[in-house]
């Protein structure tokens, strides 16, 4: 949320960056207009269309979902660790259908065994199955199946991996995105539920085995994710900084610094008159 007020900041109030905030007064309302302020009548404004999740930038849900996968791989390799950094897998599979994660966290653990399968062979000493929820059939068949693509397969993508996922979860009668006629609504979202968990907690414990040779070396999930290659940050860093540093910006002000729209070079302070100082 902060990135995105940010590049709202930058796209459309650049001016204010020019400022410096002294202080924030919050005056409660004992209605709608107080003689001086007005809010809007909340029967008129309804519910709310989307939820406040939905309006974060693309790259930090993507991000978010990569974040979630690793903690709770930190989470299997030590269940009794309760640093604020890990994600308890349990917590994870009981929310994999929250807005807006559930849609990014199967492309996320695609990305992820993808990185994960080219580091796996750097050992030789490969890891056995890391115990975690689940059915017990599910995750030694797609350990199998990760550990037979070749490694040259995975250097460049991601597709390899997507394809082995995806024979993997039919063979399995796990698919969980497709529509069918059979189902009232209600049990086609729980059989997709059940199916998204289900891959879910088979690929996390097959991610913590492929990358076991990190547990005690990465201090922490975002740790982990570097340890796995530059690529998952990097990409969403890049993303976020064109969004904040003029990819966003109105082609006025593309390559001018915050501020540069007007008043460019006073310094900011207090006394200077305006809403931050006020």
């Amino acid at each position: 949320m902060a990135v995105a007020l940010g590049r709202h900041v930058c796209m459309y109030s650049p001016d204010i960056m020019d400022w410096r905030l002294t202080g924030v007064q919050v005056t409660p309302l004992a209605g709608p207009f107080d003689g001086e302020r007005w809010l809007p009548d909340p029967a008129l404004i309804g519910e709310p269309r989307h939820d406040l999740a939905e309006q974060l930038p693309r790259p930090v849900v993507e991000l978010g979902s990569r974040y979630l996968l690793a903690g709770a791989v930190r989470n299997l390799w030590d269940r009794s660790d309760t640093d604020r950094s890990t994600v308890p897998v349990d917590w994870l599979l009981s929310g994999a259908d929250d807005l807006p994660w559930s849609r990014d966290l199967g492309s996320a653990l695609t990305e992820l065994l993808t990185l994960a399968r080219r580091v796996d062979d750097l050992t030789g000493r490969p890891g056995q199955l890391v115990p975690g929820p689940g059915d017990d059939a599910l995750a030694p068949d797609l350990l199998t199946r990760v550990r037979a693509v070749p490694v040259a397969d995975v250097a460049d993508d991601d597709l390899a991996m997507y394809h082995v996922i995806e024979d993997w979860t039919a063979a399995h009668a796990l698919e969980h995105r497709r529509m069918d006629d059979q189902l009232d609504p209600t049990m086609q979202r729980f059989r997709d539920t059940t199916n998204h968990r289900a891959v879910l907690a088979a690929g996390v414990r097959v991610l913590a085995t492929l990358l076991h040779h990190l547990d005690g070396r990465a201090t922490s999930t975002l740790n982990l994710l570097g340890e796995l290659g530059p690529a998952p940050l990097e990409r969403a860093a890049a993303q976020l900084e064109r969004d904040t540093r003029g990819g966003g910006l109105p082609a006025g002000l593309r390559g001018r610094r915050p501020g540069a729209a007007a008043g460019a070079g006073r310094p900011p302070g207090p006394g200077r008159a305006g809403c931050a100082d006020r």
